[in-house]
């Protein structure tokens, strides 16, 4: 079974996913490793059972965000996906 992480980054000073977008996450199979941390309520999940591609496929379907975005140049992309 494979398993799937995600972190996000504080790409252009500010977290580009919301509370409700982890909380969506969760709701979906996401575990979601809920920490405070810079004003994030978490930064990071992981999904088993699906294949890298399915899970970025799952995690754009969720969340509505753009899993390619590129984010500023000096922050860095705001999503990875390993």
């Amino acid at each position: 079974m494979e398993k799937v992480d995600y972190s996000s980054n504080n790409s252009g000073g500010s977290w580009w996913l919301s509370d409700k977008d982890w909380l969506a996450l969760e709701e979906a199979g996401w575990e979601v490793e809920w920490k405070d941390w810079l004003g994030a309520k978490a930064t990071r999940a992981s999904r088993e059972g699906l294949s890298k591609e399915d899970a970025i496929a799952e995690w754009k379907q969720v969340t509505g965000e753009d899993p390619d975005a590129e984010g500023c140049e000096c922050c860095g992309r705001p999503h990875q996906f390993y």
